[in-house]
């Protein structure tokens, strides 16, 4: 009897890796393909010396999505964002939402040596054009830098740098 359930319990863990790494990647998303199936891990110090940011890019729907989940414990923040084809934009398009309540909608395309993902993150009380890059190193490290439109002027956000993390 053990050795059946052992069977399916082996059964189900090939197809969950299936279901994730099995999947063929849409064309059209293929500028993110560098960070899908990685754990991304980032320090934030300003909130305490452990305070760490968790990331990760997966591939959904049959290859035609990329879910992006985050994860910061230390604020207790988590978001997830999905990235998609927008076929009237000609661009991938991105939709984010946040557990406090904030999202953003957007586009992402590449600019330069580095990836731009640039639209509108909608907070409680305003909404506010963004830039956000992303950048890989040639040493491995994901470069993440966030820039809001505010009071008539382009003003700094985060800049973070995650390292891959192997499991």
């Amino acid at each position: 009897m053990k050795t059946k359930y052992k069977n399916y319990l082996i059964i189900l863990i090939a197809l969950s890796f299936t279901s994730i790494y099995g999947q063929d990647l849409d064309e059209n998303l293929k500028l993110l393909e560098p960070f899908i199936n990685k754990k991304w891990e980032a320090k934030e110090p300003r909130f305490g010396e452990d305070a760490k940011i968790d990331r990760r890019f997966e591939i959904i729907a049959d290859g035609k999505a990329i879910k992006r989940t985050q994860t910061f414990k230390a604020i207790n923040a988590t978001a997830e964002y999905f990235y998609y084809w927008d076929f009237e934009k000609q661009e991938i398009g991105v939709f984010g939402i946040h557990n406090n309540g904030n999202f953003v909608h957007g586009h992402v395309k590449k600019e330069k040596d580095k990836i731009l993902i640039y639209g509108y993150g909608t907070f409680p009380d305003k909404k506010l054009e963004f830039r956000n890059t992303y950048e890989l190193t040639k040493e491995g490290k994901f470069l993440d830098k966030y820039y809001r439109f505010e009071d008539n002027a382009w003003q700094s956000g985060h800049s973070w740098v995650f390292f891959e993390i192997k499991e």
